[in-house]
């Protein structure tokens, strides 16, 4: 789950010219979705809580509630927070403690991925 949030975050990086509240371009969305489905242990976790088919609703879910939901500028902020607790030292692949809890004090993010994991884990 933390290279989930630590994905989306990055991946907006590489979209800094949009600034509008909906997220409406296709490549920008797909980069988080298969962000999301990427490989690394964050990844076997999710599909060790609720299987593969859950894992593509819940990523589908997550990027659906991203684009819906989030500011562009206020999800690069979180992106550039998140990646000043970068340690040399963390697994590589994974999100350390530190980078996904400044993720989550953004209430957008929390939001959609409590949304999201409430709708697949029953």
């Amino acid at each position: 789950m933390k290279k989930t949030v630590f994905t989306f975050v990055l991946t907006v990086l590489l979209f800094t010219g949009m600034t509008h509240a909906k997220i409406t371009n296709k490549a920008f969305l797909m980069e988080i979705f298969t962000g999301c489905m990427g490989d690394g242990a964050d990844y076997d976790a999710l599909v060790g809580m609720m299987g593969i088919g859950g894992t593509f609703e819940y990523c589908g879910c997550a990027t659906n509630e991203m684009s819906i939901n989030m500011n562009i500028k206020d999800v690069m902020k979180v992106g550039i927070d998140v990646m000043a607790e970068y340690d040399e030292s963390d697994e590589p692949g994974t999100a350390n403690d530190r980078q996904l809890a400044v993720a989550l004090r953004n209430k957008n993010l929390s939001n959609a991925i409590v949304e999201c994991m409430s709708k697949v884990i029953k």
